[in-house]
């Protein structure tokens, strides 16, 4: 069928998978995880807010991770691989604020530069 001709793996249940975060990040042939330490208030409080927030909180700490720095600016990709929404992350990222867990820095035409406040 012209489904299965498209999709080999459909009768499997298995779509091609899409990667839709920048390859540089995902280059390196070792596994990915989250650095730490991450203070477990900050989790706990982030867990507390209703919605997606504890989904954006791991991809805020994996990009800190990453750029070795609590401040960065907004990982949209990793957070829509998260399965996020942009504006379900603008949405949250303003309850993190005001549950005291980032501090966001509107920058006119570019994302958005997050530090997280670990300090509590």
């Amino acid at each position: 069928s012209l489904l299965n001709t498209m999709y080999p793996n459909y009768l499997d249940n298995k779509l091609p998978e899409i990667n839709i975060t920048p390859k540089k990040v995902y280059e390196k042939k070792r596994a990915h995880f989250l650095k730490g330490p991450i203070p477990m208030h900050w989790l706990i409080a982030a867990a507390n807010l209703p919605g997606k927030a504890l989904h954006i909180a791991n991809a805020l700490w994996f990009w800190s991770g990453i750029k070795k720095s609590t401040t960065f600016n907004l990982p949209l990709n990793t957070i829509r691989d998260m399965g996020v929404s942009r504006q379900t992350c603008y949405t949250q990222l303003k309850a993190m604020k005001k549950a005291g867990l980032l501090s966001i820095k509107a920058r006119k035409g570019k994302k958005p530069e997050v530090t997280l406040i670990v300090d509590q």
